[in-house]
């Protein structure tokens, strides 16, 4: 997508070579009640960018990266590499939330936010993810401000998966999650709330 504001509904992503959805800025975008399946990425951002511009087909554009991002109801199943995969180098950008999502059979790593203002995940389930040996954790949450993370469950069968839950950092709060099949559950370098 090259607009900054989307609403995708409903919609199915299936056996994309590269990405399903790849987008240069991320500016009040909903992702809602859509399949992302046998797909190398799940949803990711434009690789070839600057502090302040990114690139695209047409060229050099302006843009924050990512500034309001929701993923709503989603299910991200047999992905090869991650399911979401977000960087956001600037403090003041990046918040975003996923919520109610689905993730099964994700070969490398389900969620990794780099980054940003603050984010929230919430209310999903993890199964099946990385593989034995696999340096990633299931779930990477790191942010300047706060990061919540509540209501999830992550399910692997011990010895198949990848040995770490979640790793989160900056703010964090985390609550009502619960784990089996890993050898660590959860990382972080600041005290939890």
């Amino acid at each position: 997508t090259n607009t900054a504001n989307a609403l995708i509904v409903r919609t199915r992503f299936q056996d994309q070579k590269e990405s399903a959805i790849n987008a240069h800025c991320f500016q009040d975008q909903v992702y809602q009640d859509c399949e992302f399946v046998g797909c190398r990425n799940g949803i990711t951002q434009g690789r070839l960018r600057g502090s302040t511009y990114w690139w695209s087909q047409r060229g050099r554009g302006s843009g924050r990266r990512v500034v309001r991002l929701n993923i709503v109801n989603c299910r991200f199943r047999q992905i090869r590499e991650r399911a979401i995969d977000l960087v956001s180098n600037e403090p003041d950008e990046g918040v975003v939330a996923i919520q109610n999502c689905v993730f099964e059979e994700i070969k490398g790593q389900a969620i990794r936010l780099l980054g940003g203002k603050s984010h929230i995940v919430q209310g999903c389930r993890f199964g099946d993810v990385g593989f034995p040996g696999s340096r990633y954790a299931v779930m990477q949450v790191t942010g300047q401000g706060t990061v919540t993370i509540s209501h999830l469950n992550f399910e692997n069968v011990a010895g198949e998966g990848t040995a770490t839950a979640m790793v989160v950092d900056g703010i964090p709060t985390v609550s009502h999650c619960s784990f089996t099949g890993f050898d660590q559950t959860v990382i972080t370098r600041n005290p939890l709330v």
